[in-house]
């Protein structure tokens, strides 16, 4: 054992301290600190000056817990990616599940909340029209649709994340959903 490998179980108080910072769930800061300790012993033959030891695993500690952060928020559901079909559809269509469709009922709900002018051009977006279309129905130049568009889609994620915790798993199915408030304002 060399004198870094000695010094990296020295500090695995400082990393976990590090990480805690960053990270509430328990679970999750030892799954990050065990990452970072199992990366530093891999890699710890590219480490060339060994006084910069503690700045080498904390900045592995912050990949790591980057790393955390970026699946969690691929695995959240996220109101850009999400599958867009008609609105008429999903009153309709017996094969989404529960959660599915009360995420649905939730989105109509904070959609009928947006001004005018974002709640018809996201309505024409979620009913399969493209920028151009809607940029042609508007009124609108194409560069003007998609600001809007974006607005919109901005403004009703601060209206669903602000109600609603919904999670899904890796296949987009809705695994996870709670009402955080009453109502959307």
């Amino acid at each position: 054992m060399t004198r870094a490998d000695d010094r990296l179980s020295d500090l695995y108080e400082t990393v976990r301290y590090y990480v805690a910072r960053r990270v509430s769930c328990a679970a999750a800061i030892e799954d990050i600190v065990q990452t970072t300790f199992l990366k530093a012993y891999g890699n710890l033959d590219k480490l060339t000056d060994a006084s910069k030891l503690l700045p080498w695993l904390l900045r592995i500690a912050r990949n790591c817990t980057v790393d955390y952060y970026r699946t969690r928020v691929s695995t959240m559901y996220s109101l850009d990616e999400m599958e867009r079909p008609s609105l008429s559809q999903v009153e309709t269509e017996a094969d989404l599940n529960t959660g599915q469709l009360e995420v649905y009922a939730c989105m109509r709900e904070a959609i009928q909340q947006l001004p005018h002018s974002d709640r018809e051009a996201l309505t024409l977006q979620l009913n399969g029209l493209s920028v151009t279309q809607i940029s042609e129905r508007l009124g609108l130049t194409k560069s003007g649709a998609k600001s809007r568009i974006q607005r919109a889609r901005g403004r009703l994620k601060r209206k669903m994340t602000g109600c609603c915790h919904i999670e899904t798993d890796r296949y987009g199915n809705i695994i996870d959903f709670v009402v955080k408030k009453r109502s959307i304002n």
